[in-house]
């Protein structure tokens, strides 16, 4: 929440977030900064601490490791490269990625953070996002064109993540690699923060009919990896969320 607000919030806006009084926000910030895993600045807002960092970085790396079997089978039955992502303050971080058999002309590295507006994980990830939390994170990074096929005003990234809602997928064509194509599909479920997993390839091999055919196959995943790293009572949260009233 912090790390998506700016990188610091005030603790009037802690308890509105979090919806619960102010007394009890300040006791559990109060707790928190005592444990370091957050800090007072002198503005009187608070930032996340440094023991999130040694603390995060062993989160990424259980869940690169859990996602990479998935991403093998990914490979092996739509024979594109498979990443997974995660959304790190405005950008979205590589967690996991294993390359198809064939050459590409892109290359991603783990650890990895790209822009959010230019990349189907992104797009993804941006849609499981309110649209005021959305604008306040073009509002800080822009919208900076890579090719000329990259999507540079905000309302039209936002009817784009409408459709993405919609339809369940996003893609990305040309938008950051001239000539690469890339389809991703949200993880759902209530995880510790977005994510988002991916084929990536060239626009002469993932076709359109390789993408329709890819996208069944990842949304699959997206629920399988969901199921394995949530708790079953957030499992069934997120059911009850879907069902109808």
């Amino acid at each position: 929440m912090i790390s998506r607000h700016r990188g610091h919030m005030a603790i009037g806006e802690v308890a509105e977030a979090c919806g619960i009084p102010l007394p009890t926000a300040h006791r559990l910030l109060k707790t928190l900064a005592d444990r370091g895993y957050i800090r007072r600045l002198s503005n009187r807002h608070y930032a996340l601490g440094s023991r999130l960092l040694s603390l995060g970085l062993s989160v990424n790396a259980l869940l690169g490791a859990e996602a990479r079997t998935l991403l093998l089978r990914l490979v092996d039955e739509l024979e594109q490269s498979a990443t997974m992502a995660v959304l790190s303050g405005d950008k979205a971080e590589y967690l996991a990625h294993v390359p198809s058999m064939h050459t590409t002309r892109t290359s991603v590295e783990l650890g990895r953070r790209v822009e959010l507006h230019n990349t189907s994980v992104g797009k993804a990830i941006l849609a499981l996002l309110p649209p005021r939390e959305v604008r306040d994170i073009i509002r800080r990074t822009g919208l900076p064109r890579t090719t000329e096929f990259t999507v540079a005003s905000e309302g039209a990234l936002l009817a784009q993540l409408v459709e993405v809602r919609q339809r369940g997928y996003a893609t990305a064509d040309s938008e950051r690699e001239v000539g690469i194509r890339a389809v991703a599909v949200p993880i759902p479920g209530s995880l510790i923060s977005p994510m988002a997993i991916s084929i990536i390839g060239p626009v002469e091999r993932l076709s359109d009919e390789a993408v329709e055919k890819a996208i069944p196959v990842l949304q699959a995943a997206a629920a399988e990896f969901s199921r394995q790293i949530l708790p079953p009572a957030a499992q069934r949260a997120g059911e009850r969320e879907k069902s109808p009233a």
